[in-house]
């Protein structure tokens, strides 16, 4: 969906409904004062875009790491034994 429509927060409000059934079809955006404040959207399209924002993070996420164990294969630190990480923290 990439159609939108641009409207005023004073005609928003003033006709609120149409605009309400309108979001079927397009988003709405809201003016202030000629500058977009914020934005009105079927509720369905709303939960997609939040799950597909929230995928985009996870995938981010595995790609940094993948990218820390990548460097690290390069050039791998000095290995340190489960023995002396427990002696050095007295666990």
């Amino acid at each position: 969906m990439g159609l939108q429509q641009m409207v005023s927060a004073t005609e928003l409000a003033r006709a609120f409904g149409k605009y309400l059934d309108e979001t079927e079809e397009q988003d709405v955006v809201v003016l202030k004062h000629s500058r977009p404040v914020a934005v009105l959207m079927d509720f369905t399209r709303y939960e997609k875009l939040r799950e597909q924002n929230e995928e985009l993070r996870e995938l981010l996420e595995h790609i940094a790491v993948y990218r820390l164990v990548k460097e690290r294969e390069r050039s791998p630190e000095e290995e340190i034994s489960l023995e002396a990480l427990t002696k050095a923290y007295g666990i």
